[in-house]
């Protein structure tokens, strides 16, 4: 049975191709129109492989660009390469792998062209590139020393041809075999197998019945498969360019249902002309997720013939890439000393580019606490930073570890740690002990003392505060810088009926007293032990003495022999009461007496009462007669013992409101004892009291008595010696 070639077939084949081509051509324009493209992003494409052996028309080989995308680059950028005319593409898809397995993009080859999307690992990287390798076939003759690509942005990049330039037409394919065969290969698009069955006629009986077996995951493409017959002689390198090719139904029948992974097909009628073939063409798409590698197994049996053959999917293409990640910077903020409690520490970070210009968004603050950390992010690798503290609340000192201009390189961690320390003075505390001592301290338990204290701030504000104690109760300072001098004192206490409060006593070691208080350094790492006595006493209980009275002046003459002592309700004379002196001299003979007209008291006066008091006598000394109106000085009616004044013969008489006669004037005086003289002096004294001496008052008034009559004696002894 002659073959001829089916009417119609061309044209189906035409249109087949045409929407197909259409079809491959919409994809990367849709892909385009809904991202930014990238022009000049492919840099360099070149030949992989043996450089000096030529490619002929046919022949795979692996191709490799290299890449780079600019900082401005976002996710869904894409760009592209076109191939030149002479070769096509084998259909692949693959990842741009970053270092850390993240995917930086993903590319397409297609026939005539490469895309690649990009993905967000550009959001946040900079400096992001590349390579990518892809495999080509060599489809048609070219004298061309070089093939030319196109980027994006239409620049031309030219890449030399192995072994001298150009693609050869090749050596003639493969020789006609003599026994049943079956090939396969990936298609130059990559997305399927091509199976392809030849069995020469001499095999063969009138009918020929193949049942195809195909691997699990294949299927026949379109439920189709072709039957041509070669002719003796029209083998030309190969057995599809004159193949006789018939219809459907007309020249062969197929047995497949869908989804299945068998077929049988059945060519009556052979054609035995010796050096014949028949060729039985069919494709099987590959499955999806297929990797580079994988094996596809096929095999036919039937007529008494039995052909197989594996296909290893080994298509070259891939790509990797990386960028410099955006670095981050993390401040640590650490105090030493007295730092002052709950406050922030506000910092700023500025970064320069390369060029010395402000990295965008740059300074930026952050505002970190004491032992925490805050974070600066989105800072180029390439960038140098200086880290500076604007608010550091009072520090001796600032420093940064590591010290000076962070250099952000590609070697640099993600993020770069850095410690910034603010040096306060050291610290130390107090610890003030309340004591109460003396020996009322527990009549005053329950008694609150008030200390007040202040010293400067950190800030240089006064610190001021009081505390309320108890005895045994105690207070403090803690974290005052080194040095701090803290000035103590207390609100003295009100003293009672009961006690009495002493002066308070500071002590202890760096304690020093001031008036009315203390002065407390504090030093570095320890606490000043302060004391604060307080020495409480009690009062004793107290009586009302009887008031001492008025005894009679030295100028009073001693009582006469009628005068009564003092009643027991008398005080006594005091004892700071003095004779006269020497100098004072006796009344002389012109001493008039007292005119007649002055009267004695009458004899209805009345004593004093016990309870009178003596008053002290007016008269100046050395006065005759004295004061009669001196309660108690005489008593009516009673006798004192006379005498005679030396050198006169006349008694003086004794009896009270009688008048005497002077011896030296004979003249006549008023009522009133004379000088006594010592007879009547030692008389007077030896005269007691109505109630025996027994009283304490009367024995006081015998003493003052004594003293009187020392006075008279005294007065007798100088008027002698002038007569």
């Amino acid at each position: 049975m002659n073959y001829t070639k089916p009417a119609g077939r061309k044209p189906v084949r035409i249109i087949t191709i045409l929407l197909a081509v259409i079809g491959l051509l919409a994809l990367p324009i849709a892909t385009a129109a809904s991202a930014a493209e990238i022009p000049g992003a492919v840099t360099s494409v070149k030949i992989t492989g043996d450089p000096t052996k030529q490619l002929k028309v046919g022949e795979r080989f692996s191709m490799e660009a290299e890449w780079q995308v600019p900082d401005t680059a976002k996710a869904g950028d894409t760009f592209t390469l076109s191939f030149p005319s002479t070769i096509t593409g084998y259909r692949s898809s693959f990842d741009l792998t970053a270092p850390d397995g993240s995917s930086i993009g993903t590319c397409q080859v297609q026939d005539t062209t490469f895309v690649c999307t990009l993905s967000d690992y550009v959001d946040t990287h900079d400096n992001v590139s590349g390579t990518l390798d892809f495999t080509a076939t060599a489809s048609k003759q070219t004298d061309s020393k070089t093939l030319d690509f196109e980027t994006g942005n239409n620049v031309t990049i030219s890449t030399e041809l192995p072994g001298g330039g150009g693609i050869s037409p090749g050596s003639g394919g493969w020789k006609q075999p003599n026994q049943p065969i079956k090939l396969g290969d990936v298609t130059f698009n990559g997305t399927a197998i091509q199976w392809t069955i030849l069995v020469p006629v001499e095999e063969l009986e009138d009918t020929l019945v193949l049942t195809d077996t195909l691997q699990p995951g294949l299927s026949l493409s379109n439920k189709r498969i072709g039957v041509g017959y070669l002719a003796p002689g029209d083998w030309d390198n190969g057995p599809t360019k004159n193949a006789q090719w018939g219809a459907e139904g007309e020249h062969h029948t197929l047995d497949y249902v869908d989804g299945s992974n068998t077929f049988t097909v059945t060519v009556p009628n052979i054609n035995k002309t010796p050096g014949g073939m028949y060729v039985i063409a069919y494709q099987t798409p590959l499955p999806d997720g297929v990797q580079d590698g994988d094996v596809f197994g096929n095999t036919a049996t039937g007529s008494g013939i039995t052909v197989n053959r594996d296909v290893t999917y080994k298509i070259t293409s891939g790509g990797n890439g990386a960028g410099d990640s955006p670095r981050s910077i993390s401040i640590t903020k650490k105090v030493t000393g007295a730092a002052p409690a709950d406050v922030s520490y506000d910092l700023s970070l500025q970064c320069v580019a390369g060029n010395g210009e402000p990295v965008a968004g740059f300074p930026k603050t952050v505002s970190v606490a004491a032992g925490a950390s805050a974070t600066v992010s989105d800072i180029p690798v390439g960038s140098t930073c200086t880290p500076t503290e604007t608010e550091d609340h009072g520090a001796e000192s600032v420093t940064f570890d590591p010290s000076g201009p962070i250099n952000v390189t590609t070697e640099s961690p993600a993020t770069i740690a850095v410690t910034a320390t603010n040096v306060f003075p050291s610290t130390g505390g107090m610890q003030i002990t309340k004591k109460v001592t003396g020996d009322a301290a527990d009549q005053v338990s329950d008694a609150e003392y008030t200390v007040n204290y202040r010293y400067p701030g950190a800030d240089g504000e006064e610190v001021t505060g009081s505390w309320t104690l108890q005895a045994d109760g105690t207070a403090s300072l803690a974290d005052l810088p080194d040095g701090t001098v803290v000035t103590l004192s207390e609100v003295q206490p009100t003293d009672t009926d009961q006690v009495r409060y002493g002066t308070p006593v500071f002590s202890g070691d760096g304690v020093r007293a001031t008036d009315g208080g203390a002065e407390v350094t504090i030093g570095a790492g320890g606490t000043v032990e302060v004391n604060l006595e307080n020495p409480v006493t009690a009062v004793p209980p107290t009586s009302e003495p009887p008031t001492s009275s008025e005894p009679p002046t030295s100028s009073e003459q001693p009582p006469t022999s009628s005068e009564q002592p003092p009643t027991s309700s008398e005080q006594p004379p005091t004892s700071s009461e003095q004779p006269p002196t020497s100098s004072e001299q006796p009344p002389t003979s012109s001493e008039q007496p007292p005119t007649s007209s002055e009267q004695p008291p009458t004899s209805s006066e009345q004593p004093p009462t016990s309870s009178d008091q003596p008053p002290v006598s007016s008269q100046q000394p050395g006065s005759s007669v004295p004061d009669s109106s001196v309660p108690g000085s005489s008593v009516p009616g009673s006798s004192v013992p006379g005498s005679s004044v030396p050198g006169s013969s006349t008694p003086v008489s004794s009896t009270v409101g009688s008048t005497y006669t002077s011896p030296a004037t004979g003249s006549s005086e008023q009522p009133g004892p004379p000088p006594m003289t010592t007879g009547e002096i030692n008389a007077g004294f030896g005269t007691l009291p109505a109630d025996g001496g027994k009283s304490p008052v009367a024995a006081l008034a015998g003493f003052a008595l004594l003293a009187a009559a020392g006075v008279g004696l005294a007065l007798l002894v100088r008027r002698q010696r002038k007569h």
